[in-house]
């Protein structure tokens, strides 16, 4: 990651926290007037990357679009999520809304899975992290609001997506609404994927590990083959105490694969 990107997306972080503020704490003319302008000069750097890498990437307009589409969504500035929030038209519809916030912290960990590329590893922390934060800010977003909400806070919400991403589900909080259901089905079945390919990854980590142990096994084996025979070919001139370190040696070796 050149530092170019590393300094996009840090600002793309610094906007989901400054959407996140926007969405918690009552924020005055001046306040919002900073967090809408800051957002928008976020917004203007995005869309400037998102040129540069369509014009460099070589692979055509149309496939680098649906490779990035989620990029999109992820720069409407904060301006405009608020003003969707401004029209009461249908509560379902407008929940609804509240989770193109996501597109933004998405974009984030698509970025961070760049720089973790290489090591299948780090590829699945930073993809647990991801399904795991995006989730829970999700389920904030659209369960917070509602009446007999179970998930008031972020920490209520962070919690649900743990246990529901595990799949443990203690019952304590879940969902009410349809939009959070959706959530925490997409959080069950990504769970399950996750803890397989974990599984997967653990497993051929052993096998490999045995398999190169077993090669240094086999080495030491014919280096003591080797031993064994030369001294066979000078059996004859062996000293007593030579013919009873060869003898160890035959016995070591049988030993060795019983």
């Amino acid at each position: 990651m050149s530092r170019f990107e590393a300094f996009v997306t840090g600002l793309a972080a610094a906007s989901v926290v400054m959407i996140l503020i926007d969405y918690l704490v009552p924020l005055d003319g001046g306040q919002k007037l900073f967090a809408y302008s800051f957002d928008g000069f976020v917004v203007a750097v995005m869309a400037a990357d998102f040129g540069r890498r369509l014009k460099s990437s070589g692979e055509g307009g149309r496939r680098f679009l649906l490779k990035h589409w989620y990029e999109i969504p992820a720069m409407i500035p904060l301006f405009a999520l608020a003003a969707l929030d401004a029209y009461v038209i249908a509560g379902v519809a407008i929940r609804g809304l509240r989770l193109i916030r996501l597109f933004r912290l998405v974009h984030i960990f698509f970025r961070a899975t760049e720089v973790a590329r290489g090591s299948r590893l780090a590829e699945l922390v930073v993809l647990s992290a991801g399904i795991v934060t995006t989730g829970a800010v999700a389920g904030f977003f659209v369960e917070s609001s509602h009446p007999d909400t179970k998930i008031a806070n972020l920490g209520d919400a962070f919690w649900w997506a743990i246990v529901t991403v595990t799949t443990v589900g203690y019952g304590d909080t879940y969902p009410m609404t349809v939009e959070g259901r959706v959530v925490g089905a997409f959080l069950m079945v990504t769970g399950m994927g996750i803890f397989a390919v974990l599984t997967s990854y653990l497993g051929a980590s052993l096998v490999a590990a045995r398999m190169k142990g077993g090669g240094s096994r086999n080495g030491l084996a014919s280096e003591t083959k080797e031993a064994i025979k030369a001294k066979v070919d000078s059996v004859e001139k062996l000293s007593d105490e030579e013919f009873a370190t060869l003898v160890a040696l035959l016995n070591g070796l049988r030993a060795g694969k019983a």
